[in-house]
């Protein structure tokens, strides 16, 4: 957290907070993944930095600094900078489905109308193997496919609903890490 609270720090000093340096510090936060503790202590660390600086003349840029600075630490998957869309067939999409599995840090939810991709299947597997939570819900007629890799996958352990209604659960979406 040194590496955020070193980041805020330089974005209150000149009194003028970026586009680049909220997009540097949105790509911290980001990678370093802090848990709601200690999103808890950054957030108090903003309000400490800000009384320490703010005086009659410049309060309007610290209240819009704690705005952004509090925004940063906020990430939102919707919000345009980070929307990408892929379309398959095509090895950018799955790459990127890969990357996405190989960097969750606690979960993978997964609901897909079949899984055949063994590239995709091993990164789910390994994902589990690592102790990530990974949970799968797939359609019944579509597991029971040449190449579907969902009986290996409830093989090694992870868990997988099969829907077994008469309409076909066709649903292709993850969800990393909620």
């Amino acid at each position: 957290m040194k590496e955020i609270i070193t980041q805020l720090k330089l974005s209150i000093e000149d009194e003028h907070f970026s586009k680049t340096e909220k997009q540097s510090l949105k790509a911290l936060v980001a990678e370093l993944a802090p848990d709601p503790d200690q999103l808890n202590f950054l957030r108090s660390e903003i309000y400490k930095l800000a009384s320490e600086k703010i005086t009659e003349t410049n309060y309007r840029f610290i209240f819009e600094w704690i705005k952004n600075a509090n925004s940063a630490l906020t990430l939102n998957p919707l919000n345009k900078e980070n929307t990408e869309a892929y379309f398959s067939p095509g090895e950018e999409c799955r790459d990127t489905i890969i990357k996405h599995i190989n960097s969750s840090i606690h979960r993978l939810r997964i609901c897909v109308f079949t899984i055949s991709d063994d590239a995709i299947s091993n990164a789910i597997i390994s994902a589990h193997k690592k102790g990530r939570d990974v949970r799968v819900i797939t359609d019944n007629d579509k597991s029971l496919d040449m190449g579907s890799d969902v009986d290996r996958m409830a093989k090694e352990g992870i868990q997988v609903k099969i829907d077994n209604t008469s309409n076909h659960m066709h649903h292709k979406f993850m969800v990393t890490d909620d």
